[in-house]
Formats: C-alpha cells, structure tokens, sequence
C-alpha cells in the first residue's frame, strides 16, 4: 500500500473537498413490470418512491453531505420473499446530476459524479468476473480498487477502494490514508466504522499487549482466557479464529494438530475461538477433526469485534510471561518455524 502513499497524497491536495446542493437521479428500467420505483438505503429501508408505468423515474431531492451507499429498484426489497424479483441498481447517493445506464443483462450502473464512475466500473470487472472467475478478471478487479483509491481521496469511491485493498500488516499507511478524505467522507458510518477497525488493529499490533476474554466452552462452561495465558500455566498461546465454514480455515488443521501435539507438553496452549459458526456444525468440526486444545464460541461476535477480525483465520501468539502479541497470522509452516526457536530450549 506504501507505494500509493506519495502519489496519492498530491491527488489529496489538489482536490476538491466538499460536496454541496443536491441530488438528481434518472434512468429506466427496461422491460418493467412492476407500478413504482424505489430509492433505498443500504440498510434497505425506503427512502423515496415514485409511480411509474415504464420503468422510468426521477428523484431529487437535498444533497446529505454525507455520501452513501444506496439502490434505486423496482420492488422494496425488504418485503421481497423470493429473492429479486426485478432489477436494481447499486450507487452513491451524493449532491449531483446522477443517470442510471443498462450496461448489460441484469447490470445497471450510475454515472454523473466521479465516485459514481468509478464505483460502476468496479461493478462491471465484477460482473465479469462472475462470469468469468479467472486469474486475469480477478486482478482486473484488483487493479480498478488501487488505481480508485489513487484517485479518489476526495469522494466515498475512494474509501470503498481503501476498504477493499486495506493491508492488515501496514496500519500506518491505512492511517494517512484515512485522515486524507474531506470532512464529509469521515462522518460516514463507512469511514466511522473503518477507523475504529485500524484503531483496534493497531491495537493489536505485534509488541503490544493482548486483551483478555471470556466465552464458553463446547460443554458450556466459560473460560476466562486469562487463566489460561497465566505464566503459571502456559509459556506460549496462539488465539485462534476460524470457523467451521471456513475452507482456508480447516485446511490449516494440520499444522495446528502438529504443534500441539509437538509441544502441548512444553507449555503451548491453543485457544480456537469459533466466529460466526452453528452450534451443531463448530461441535462436530472440533470432534470430527481432534480439535483436541481449548475451543471457545463467540456467540455474539463480540471477541471477534474486540479484536478487529475481518477474515478468518487469523491468529495471535501470546508470551504469557509479558502477555504481549508476538507473532500474528502463523500459517501452515510459519507456526512450526516460529515455535520451534521458541520450545528449543
């Protein structure tokens, strides 16, 4: 991510920061069959609607000064039952003249403001690659988010590329990226929710202590991990999320299995703690599998939140004479070449 810092920052600099009036938003649906449009929020609740017989429609209305994510449809799609029953179209709701364009099949896009721009030539390299999953259409995709977020510091297309190319290893450059976008961009709960995320990673940096939690166990019992990285009890620690669901997730099994069997005895614990996970799926993967070290569900998500988790797996060593993090993400042979100068002794 560094080497967009320098370019990215003139682009910051010579932009303009601030978005004023209000919004316009035109198009038509072909082959309507439905009596009204509908402009929804994120969150899918209605915020507008207007009859229509053809599909067409047009919106106006002031301009919030905070950008979002929005949907112009052909149905409310909270009361839809059976899936899309229509067609939709996913853009930026922001001050300007805003048309909706029929790209191909099911894809409309809207043009009219530079974010808009670039948020539907994102969803045309995605609609491509649905069609077509290959190596080539996925840095496709790729190469649209970099190139977005050189460009885009000024408006919300940027933070949805910054969000979407974010570096978990490099919080110092996600950091001078996120305080470049205008005072508009920042109070979005996007851009909100994102700064609390590099806050609570760079919390959890390695060399920086590691927070204690409590959850049950798959008896039903709750562990205070605390006692568990207790220096009394345990050397080393490794916290681990992951879900049953979770392909990349199991298939590091192996090498867990290999290092707690190597040196449970040496004083190496492993806490796995279960995200977003059923319960009758979580428990049989851990039985199925000899998933014999401490397992915790995180019922509610909340240890997942605590700890910034935006993907699975993800781990944290523990040295439990400091209760200090100092390895993170230990995957398949990395765990054993970290533990091994650890247990030499």
């Amino acid at each position: 991510m560094k080497k967009y810092l320098t370019a990215i920052a003139l682009m910051g600099l010579l932009a303009s920061c601030t978005q004023s009036g209000r919004y316009s938003i035109s198009g038509k649906f072909d082959d309507f069959t439905g009596d009204s449009i509908y402009l929804q929020d994120n969150s899918m609740n209605v915020l507008a609607s207007v009859f229509s017989t053809d599909g067409s429609f047009t919106f106006t209305g002031d301009s919030a000064q905070v950008p979002r994510l929005a949907i112009v449809s052909s149905f409310p799609i909270k009361s839809a039952e059976n899936g899309e029953p229509g067609p939709i179209c996913a853009f930026i709701l922001e001050a300007g003249k805003l048309n909706m364009i029929h790209k191909s099949d099911d894809l409309y896009v809207m043009q009219g403001t530079r974010a808009n721009s670039g948020y539907a030539q994102f969803q045309e390299a995605l609609s491509e690659y649905n069609e077509n999953a290959t190596s080539e259409t996925a840095q496709h995709i790729n190469d649209i988010i970099a190139d977005g977020l050189r460009d885009n510091t000024d408006n919300y297309f940027g933070l949805f590329c910054l969000e979407n190319l974010f570096d978990m290893d490099d919080i110092e450059s996600a950091r001078t990226l996120l305080d470049m976008f205008p005072e508009n961009v920042q109070k979005s709960d996007e851009w909100i929710s994102l700064d609390r995320t590099v806050s609570s990673i760079g919390k959890f940096a390695e060399g920086n202590p590691y927070e204690p939690f409590s959850q049950e166990d798959k008896d039903g019992i709750v562990i205070n991990t605390a006692d568990i990285t207790d220096p009394a009890v345990n050397r080393y620690v490794l916290i681990d999320f992951w879900a049953s669901w979770c392909g990349p997730c199991m298939s590091e099994l192996p090498y867990l299995k290999a290092a707690y069997e190597k040196y449970s005895s040496k004083g190496f614990q492993i806490i796995g703690v279960a995200v977003s996970d059923e319960y009758d799926p979580w428990q049989a993967a851990v039985n199925d599998n000899g998933m014999n070290w401490i397992q915790l569900k995180d019922n509610d998500d909340s240890v997942a939140r605590q700890y910034a988790i935006r993907s699975i797996p993800t781990n944290f060593l523990i040295d439990c004479s400091t209760g200090l993090i100092v390895a993170k993400n230990l995957r398949r042979d990395n765990l054993e070449a970290t533990l091994s100068p650890l247990f030499a002794d």
